[in-house]
Order: C-alpha cells, then structure tokens, then sequence
C-alpha cells in the first residue's frame, strides 16, 4: 500500500507542476504591454490636428431680421433669392399681360356688343320717325268732322308712335350717358393705377439706384432729352429697369467727358504791320539823297 501511495504521489506531482503561474503572469503583462503600444500606435500623436480657417460672415435682411451667415452661404443665398425674385417679377408680368389682354378682349367684346344694340335702337327710332311721318299729312280737323270715330283712332295710334319713338331716344340718350360715365371711370382708374406704377416704380429705383436724390432725377431727364425722349414720353415711365439703364448711360456720358481731352485751340497769327503815311521813311543811299538830304546825312555822320 505504501509502495502504492508513493506510486501515485510521484505520478500526480508532473500535473500540478504543468501550470506555471509566471508564465500566465508574463502572458498577462506582455498581453497588457502590447495593448498600451497598440493605443500609443493609434492615438500616440498628441499634437492637435490642424484646423481650417474660419470663413469670413455676411450678415443678410431676411423679413426684417439681421442673421449672420458664412460669406459661401450668403453669396448662395442671394442667388436663390435673386433668381426666385426674378421668377416672381416674370411670373407677375405674365399674368398681368394675361389679364390685360382678357380685358381687352372683353371690352371689345361689349363694345361691339353695345355698338349692335345701338344700330337696332336707332333703327327702331327711324322706323318709329317714319311712321309718325305719315300722320303729319292728315286733317285732323276734317277728319274729325267727317268721321270722328276713325279720327279718335288715329290720334290714339299717333300718341301711342310718338310715345314709342320719345321712350325709343330717352333710352338711347340714357345709354349714352351712362357710356361715357363708364368711360370717364376707366380713364380715371387708368389715371390712378398709372399713378400708382409710376410711383411704385420710383420708390423701387430710390432703393436700387445709390445717392438717387431730385438733383440726379433732373439729370437724368436731361440726359434722356439729350437723346431724344420727350416730357410726355418721360412723364409715363413705369418701369424702373429704364430708369436705371437711363442712369447707366448719363454714367457713362459724364465718363467720357472726364476722358475727353478739351480742344486744342491754335494761336491767333500776328496781323502784318501796314505801313502808313506816318510810318518812318525808308533809309536812303547816299547817291539817292538829294544835296540838301545828303549835308543832313554828312553833319549827322560827324556828331
């Protein structure tokens, strides 16, 4: 039994001796030293990346209200908002054209339907004329002493004409009237939306065009008589797009003057002397003098 235990106690050491705790240990600090070089590999530079500059703001007016964005943003901004105003403004200038040409066909249309009314109104009034027409050769007298009865007849049938014919041109003259308060109408609402164009057209070109002011309006009527606009044409401008295409052009003359060199005047050429009866006489050659002339030459000679 002992010879046994032995046995068995010298085949069971090998097992327990098999499990080296230094070498788990090892393992463990190896595993842990290579994990710190991993996280020192990935994360080991510690200098702060670099980071890009900051983009220059704009600050933008949206419905009032101040905001400040990046310039790329706001530049982006302004070109939606420009092309979408621009699509509004196009898309209005259609419609209004749309609903102006309806109305113009609309008024032609009643016009001419008025105009027809009023021929078989005035064809009714002149067969009403001619009826009455044929009652004026009669005598009522004789015809009333002769047959009164048919007399009291046609005098009924005259009234009842003439009655007609009066209610006939009371309702032409009223027509009429009632036309040109319509028309009076129209041109005073023509009148004031024009006004009002005009003046919406202005208020937009105070706002687009800088430094606008009454002293450059001046200018700028002058500079469209100069090119032949006249006051009447000037006066039914609506449209700002002109006044500023106007402005770009009294820019553009002020710019050539400026680059204009003035003109060169040439002098005046110096008159020629006319010699006169008081001018001094032409000297004389000793042989041309006279004796008197010559004694005067010779005493002058020796002072």
């Amino acid at each position: 039994m002992a010879a046994e235990e032995t046995t068995n106690q010298e085949s069971a050491a090998p097992v327990e001796d098999t499990f080296d705790y230094g070498a788990a240990n090892d393992g463990v600090e190896a595993a842990e030293e290579t994990t710190g070089e991993e996280a020192a590999a990935e994360g080991g530079n510690t200098e702060p990346a670099a980071t890009e500059p900051e983009e220059e703001s704009e600050e933008l007016d949206i419905d009032g209200l101040k905001v400040a964005l990046p310039k790329s943003k706001a530049e982006k901004l302004k070109a939606e908002r420009l092309m979408h105003s621009d699509y509004t403004r196009k898309t209005q200038e259609v419609a209004e054209q749309r609903k102006a040409v309806e109305a113009e066909r609309e008024a032609i249309a009643n016009q001419a339907k008025a105009h027809q009314e009023y021929i078989q109104e005035l064809a009714q009034v002149v067969a009403l004329e001619n009826s009455l027409k044929q009652y004026e050769q009669v005598n009522w007298q004789q015809l009333n002493t002769q047959d009164p009865v048919q007399a009291q007849a046609l005098w009924f049938q005259y009234q009842q004409l003439e009655k007609a014919r009066n209610a006939a041109v009371g309702q032409i003259q009223q027509k009429e009237m009632t036309r040109r308060q319509q028309e009076e109408q129209k041109a005073l609402e023509a009148k004031q939306s024009t006004a009002k164009q005009i003046q919406e057209c202005y208020a937009t070109v105070a706002r687009e065009i800088k430094g606008w002011s009454p002293e450059l309006a001046q200018q700028l009527d002058k500079t469209a008589s100069e090119l032949g606009f006249t006051n009447d044409e000037l006066r039914q401008v609506k449209d700002p797009r002109f006044i500023k295409l106007l402005h770009e052009a009294h820019l553009g003359r002020q710019l050539l003057k400026k680059q204009t060199p003035p003109p060169v005047t040439q002098p005046q050429p110096k008159p020629v002397p006319t010699v006169t009866a008081n001018s001094a006489p032409a000297r004389k050659r000793p042989h041309e003098m006279t004796m008197e002339e010559y004694a005067k030459w010779r005493r002058s000679q020796r002072k």
